[in-house]
Formats: C-alpha cells, sequence, structure tokens
C-alpha cells in the first residue's frame, strides 16, 4: 500500500511532478515492459545456451557424480530409498528442500540428507 499523500494541492513541485510521472507512465508503460520481456528473455536465452554447450563439452568431467545422483533418484522412484530430514536439524536453522550428500560417489546409495542450506555449507568445508 502506498504511503499517505501529503500534499494534494496541485501547485506545488511535488504535485507537479506526481502528475508528471503519471503521464508519462500512462504514455510509455506498454514499452517499457515490452522492453523488459525482451531484455529477460535474451538473457535467460543466452544463459541457458551457454549451460548446454558447458555441459556437453565437460559431461565427461563429471560422469561418476552424475551417475550416482541419478542412482538416488531412481532408487526414490522406486522406494528404495526415503529422503530423511536433515541430519543438522537439531541446529533448528534449516531451510530449503532436503538433498542428498554423497561422501563417495562409488558408493551411490550411501546418501546423507542435509537441507539445502547445511548442504551447501558442508560442500564449502570440503
Amino acid at each position: 500500500m502506498p504511503p499517505k499523500r501529503t500534499c494534494e494541492c496541485g501547485e506545488c513541485r511535488k504535485c507537479k511532478s506526481r502528475e508528471y510521472m503519471r503521464a508519462w507512465y500512462a504514455r510509455n508503460a506498454e514499452h517499457q515492459r515490452e522492453a523488459m520481456r525482451k531484455s529477460k528473455k535474451h538473457n535467460v536465452d543466452r544463459v541457458r545456451a551457454y549451460n548446454r554447450r558447458y555441459w556437453r563439452e565437460n559431461a565427461h568431467r563429471y560422469r561418476e557424480r552424475n551417475r550416482a545422483r541419478k542412482a538416488v533418484f531412481d532408487a526414490i522412484k522406486r522406494g528404495q530409498l526415503v529422503r530423511g530430514s536433515c541430519e543438522r536439524k537439531d541446529e533448528g536453522t534449516c531451510r530449503g528442500r532436503i538433498e542428498g550428500h554423497h561422501d563417495d560417489y562409488e558408493r551411490p546409495l550411501e546418501v546423507r540428507w542435509l537441507c539445502s542450506r547445511h548442504h551447501g555449507e558442508l560442500d564449502q568445508m570440503v
């Protein structure tokens, strides 16, 4: 909710500025919105293209990690694994969805369940 106006005289500099800006937005709003849509879409497309190219060129680097992630995903889907709660929940600072953390990718179904906040902190420490 916008703050209550302090002046309604229509003659002071503040009131004239307010009226000018209202008219400007009425004239240019659609043009400005369209420009923002185009710039955001362009940036999003560029980032997506970069990400696709990066993963296509570097997939071999992360093959073991991706296999472990897929094994966990498939095990959850089949019901062999169940997402637990965050291991560090006693701290009371959990935030985000529960994610699996692999200490060793060669044992893909040995997973530690952490919230996204604690998972990020753990990955930074390693």
